[in-house]
């Protein structure tokens, strides 16, 4: 879903609420850095997805035997690269399935975990 577009981030969504809101101010409504939430913040930045995401960072790291390393402070590596590591198959391929396969793991926690959190959001509106 992330790939085709087609996810409940705000970056797609935002168009569908009542009053129209421009890209840029379809803002993460889940931490406080004020910016988009498009696919890049969510599995790359987003600080309501920290645990998450370093779990899955260190997984990869291992078993890719350090050759993709998705730290925040691998600072040789810029965010284009990352997406393209998570979200495509340019990565090497004697460790390309296993990598795949916890990368998937990883977005389904996220999004799971995002959908618990939106619903909270609601519930403490009312």
């Amino acid at each position: 879903q992330l790939r085709s577009g087609c996810s409940e981030l705000r970056i797609g969504t935002g168009i569908f609420e009542k009053m129209k809101r421009e890209r840029d101010e379809r803002v993460c409504l889940l931490c406080e850095d004020n910016v988009r939430e498009d696919e890049e913040h969510v599995l790359l930045t987003c600080s309501a997805y920290r645990f998450i995401r370093t779990g899955m960072v260190d997984d990869v790291r291992c078993i890719s035997e350090g050759h993709i390393d998705l730290h925040d402070e691998y600072k040789d590596v810029t965010r284009k690269q990352k997406m393209i590591w998570m979200m495509t198959d340019e990565i090497k391929e004697e460790y390309r399935k296993e990598v795949k396969d916890r990368i998937i793991v990883f977005v389904n926690e996220v999004m799971r975990r995002r959908q618990q959190l939106m619903n909270d959001k609601k519930r403490m509106k009312r």
